[in-house]
């Protein structure tokens, strides 16, 4: 028989220390060990529901409700590029606008 158990956490290096826990380090400022500078998002969506998409896409940026957002977060610079077409089926044709996107 083999012995079984749990491995302890490893400890996570961060821009400006260590942590066990990966969301806990990002949140006490810590930053990312590295990454991109720059990040461009590309948003596609109907016009019917555009406003909720940016929105969205602000909180995620910028923060809201207790997130920092991903420029303070990982320390990174964001972008959004913005189609919003009239139904799925214009969307399917522009989606090709987005290539340069990283997300």
């Amino acid at each position: 028989m083999g012995r079984s158990g749990r491995l302890p956490r490893p400890v996570l290096r961060f821009k400006r220390g260590t942590s066990i826990y990966p969301a806990r380090g990002l949140s006490l400022g810590l930053g990312p060990l590295k990454g991109p500078k720059a990040l461009r998002i590309g948003l596609l969506c109907e016009e019917k529901v555009e406003e909720r998409a940016k929105e969205f896409v602000r909180a995620v940026v910028s923060g809201a409700r207790g997130f920092q957002g991903m420029e303070r977060l990982f320390e990174v610079e964001v972008e959004v590029e913005e189609v919003v077409c009239f139904d799925l089926e214009e969307a399917r044709d522009r989606v090709g606008e987005l290539y340069s996107a990283d997300i």
